[in-house]
């Protein structure tokens, strides 16, 4: 790891650059997604439901990526800070997590739970989805202000 990087709590630009276009693209097609829903399709305009479409593949494949930033970034970032326990980082570090644990596991509902489930989870990873992007730039806001 570098010195800048060790300083930044492990990150780097780069890190910080994709890690930021991912959850970007993620959160433009989960707005479509949620404008849009599944249910509705049978009342969109040709090109809406392919624009649909291609957030949903865009969706999914976009996470898959964010999980290969999340195991080259994100654990050893959690390792080298995980001592330190400063104030309020540390605790909007801590939700951050948290909530984005919280969308990954309503994601999974959303996929593979039963029908039953698909509203709650729903509400849930888009309310979560939506304030998360917020939460990170919170957590990040020293990384930001030192770059």
């Amino acid at each position: 790891m570098n010195r800048f990087a060790g300083h930044h709590g492990g990150w780097n630009t780069r890190a910080v650059t994709w890690t930021a276009a991912g959850v970007t693209l993620l959160w433009i097609t989960g707005v479509v997604l949620y404008l849009w829903p599944a249910e509705g399709t049978f009342q969109l305009a040709a090109w809406q439901v392919a624009l649909r479409r291609a957030s949903l593949l865009v969706h999914g494949g976009s996470v898959w990526v964010l999980c290969l930033l999340a195991g080259r970034w994100v654990w050893p970032h959690v390792a080298l800070v995980w001592s330190y326990r400063r104030g309020s980082t540390w605790v909007l570090g801590i939700a951050s997590a948290s909530l984005l644990l919280a969308v990954a596991l309503t994601g999974f509902l959303l996929l593979y739970g039963p029908e039953l489930a698909h509203a709650a989870a729903g509400a849930v990873h888009w309310w979560t989805a939506l304030v998360l992007p917020a939460l990170f730039a919170l957590h990040g806001r020293r990384w930001l202000r030192r770059s």
